[in-house]
């Protein structure tokens, strides 16, 4: 396979969850730095795409039943903690792509959140390509 498709592969994985790219990527044979890297780089263009698309995208989301409990779960995230709950909650919860969906239309300001969210991808995939680094060091992969 080559690196081009891995890399790709990586990236696809990456935009729903983070954490499935990075392990998209060491399965494909990628080192753990570029699988961290291109697996939160997808995680990126995600959001910033649902950012883009915003309403249209939120309308399909709402009318869809299958989402129902990731959605309730987002809910609960924003009565608690507000926007840095759902931005840095929101990826192990309901993935960044649904809860910045979500949160404004649960009433979070348009503006601060995607930088939150943003960030939180970003903290996300660090920790999964921290120690997948480290582990390869250590087992000599």
């Amino acid at each position: 396979m080559s690196q081009l498709w891995k890399i790709l592969s990586t990236t696809a994985a990456g935009a729903p969850e983070v954490r499935v790219g990075i392990v998209t990527g060491l399965a494909l044979g990628l080192c753990p730095a570029l699988s961290g890297a291109v697996g939160v780089s997808g995680g990126l263009a995600g959001v910033t795409l649902v950012v883009a698309l915003g309403g249209r995208l939120r309308e399909l989301t709402y009318r869809g039943r299958r989402p129902a409990k990731r959605r309730e779960r987002v809910e609960r995230a924003w009565e608690r903690y507000g926007i840095p709950g759902v931005a840095s909650r929101a990826p192990p919860l309901a993935g960044p792509i649904l809860a910045t969906l979500l949160a404004p239309a649960l009433g979070a300001p348009a503006r601060p959140l995607p930088l939150r969210v943003l960030a939180g991808v970003v903290l996300r995939g660090a920790v999964p390509t921290g120690a997948a680094a480290a582990g390869f060091c250590v087992f000599g992969l």
